[in-house]
């Protein structure tokens, strides 16, 4: 067809496997991509000894060896110090509570009131039976 400023416009389409596709004389173009490759990012001291150390570890790593840490474990601050000795202390006291009641029993899993109405029983529990053996 012809467009509105007397340009010929050719449209064709195809829809196949791999998608609805337009190809046209009148569709936009895109800018032109600059593909100049930038600089390359210089390495510094303690990134090159950062990617050595790496290096090092992800081999061992596949090799099979991994080397033992060597930090020190994590010291507690003041404040999770006192955290842990209060949640300790709680502790102690619920315990003395609960047990100073005579009401701490063990917990049963099938029967004896752990769902009312719901009881364990044998004729759905798996049962091993020996064998015959031919003398």
């Amino acid at each position: 067809y012809i467009n509105p400023e007397g340009k010929e416009v050719r449209v064709s389409y195809v829809a196949d496997s791999l998608g609805f596709r337009v190809v046209s004389n009148a569709l936009p173009e895109g800018p032109v991509a600059d593909l100049a490759m930038p600089e390359p990012v210089q390495e510094t001291a303690e990134v090159a000894a950062a990617r050595l150390a790496h290096e090092a570890a992800h081999a061992a790593a596949e090799a099979g060896v991994v080397p033992v840490s060597t930090l020190e474990p994590v010291q507690d601050t003041a404040e999770v110090a006192e955290a842990k000795a209060a949640h300790a202390v709680a502790h102690a006291e619920a315990l003395a509570l609960a047990e100073a009641s005579g009401d701490r029993k063990k917990r049963q899993v099938f029967g004896f009131g752990a769902y009312p109405g719901y009881t364990f029983s044998p004729r759905f529990a798996s049962v091993a039976v020996a064998a015959p053996v031919a003398v």
